[in-house]
């Protein structure tokens, strides 16, 4: 129960906020235009503002220990490997390809910011930030290079490298990140007032995502895409996370690196991969259909995750 309880914590205001940007969109009749202007601010602000204040705030020194090397090489090495099995898989099961992307973006892009410090902090309080922190700052770089390889792949149907490559050097998330990441190493403080103003951003990029993505979501348009979405949560919230949580325990994984790596991959789809496909001019409908289905079975398959390894004595 207590599990539960653990789970709807984080899932539930999420889902509330979803429902009332749901709502608003009818009785506000926010328009389409709004909803495109917002996530285009919260792709090139927020989003990145996020980002570079968990670079920018990890503690970096702790890589180094044989353990935590380890965890870390496992939670990269099984999203990269995620990433290329379902490269492989995805475009023979879907045809078009701005949807190609979304789908294999939806299916191993986890929400670990998001989901991993409170679930870290109601297992072992401060104890467990240390080993999250460092999969967080191993996994956040990963997540955002593949998305932007996968989505800028399919764009207009085949790979264009030199156009790919510049995407990639251009987005404003992996800007965010390297300049996160080189701030920290090189120690520089930022002023007072600029880390305050860019917190605060931060802090919107969560609640103002979840928002947008409820005052776009379509029931008609998920009951036409059941299938995809069927198969997107089976992936990403069963299989991926099993694969990898087996291999972490044999590696002899417990505790709060267990956790750390759970955060990884059982957290469901990332918000942000709703912005992101509507930037690059993919299915940014069925990218909110995946973030909104994962979110909601993930209040069950995490608390089955979280029950399952205490039962065993792992955590």
């Amino acid at each position: 129960m207590q599990n539960l309880l653990l789970s709807a914590g984080i899932i539930l205001p999420l889902f509330t906020i979803m429902t009332l940007g749901h709502l608003c969109r009818n009785i506000l009749k926010l328009s389409s235009g709004w909803v495109q202007t917002t996530n285009k601010m919260l792709f090139r602000i927020m989003l990145p503002m996020l980002l570079f204040r968990s670079m920018y705030s990890s503690d970096f020194t702790y890589a180094f220990t044989p353990d935590m090397l380890k965890m870390c090489l496992l939670s990269s090495g099984g999203l990269v490997l995620s990433f290329l099995v379902l490269c492989i898989i995805v475009p023979r099961l879907e045809k078009k390809p701005e949807r190609r992307g979304v789908i294999i973006q939806g299916a191993y892009r986890a929400n670990t910011a998001i989901f991993g410090i409170p679930i870290a902090l109601a297992l072992y309080e401060e104890s467990a930030i240390t080993p999250v922190a460092m999969a967080l700052a191993f996994a956040v770089p990963t997540i955002n290079i593949l998305s932007v390889i996968v989505l800028e792949m399919h764009r207009d149907g085949k790979p264009q490298w030199r156009k790919i490559l510049k995407n990639i050097a251009t987005n404003p998330p992996l800007i965010s990140i390297v300049l996160g990441i080189a701030f920290n190493l090189l120690n520089i403080n930022l002023p007072g007032f600029v880390k305050s103003a860019a917190w605060a951003l931060a802090d919107c990029t969560t609640p103002l995502s979840f928002f947008i993505l409820g005052a776009s979501f379509s029931f008609s348009a998920a009951a036409s895409n059941r299938k995809v979405l069927l198969w997107c949560v089976l992936t990403k919230l069963v299989i991926i996370p099993v694969v990898f949580l087996s291999i972490a325990v044999g590696m002899g994984f417990r505790g709060a690196m267990l956790v750390a790596v759970l955060i990884t991959f059982a957290p469901p789809t990332a918000v942000s991969s709703f912005p992101m496909a509507q930037a690059v001019g993919a299915d940014a409908e069925l990218a909110s259909e995946i973030v909104v289905f994962t979110s909601v079975f993930s209040l069950i398959t995490i608390f089955l995750f979280l029950s399952g390894l205490g039962f065993l004595g792992l955590l």
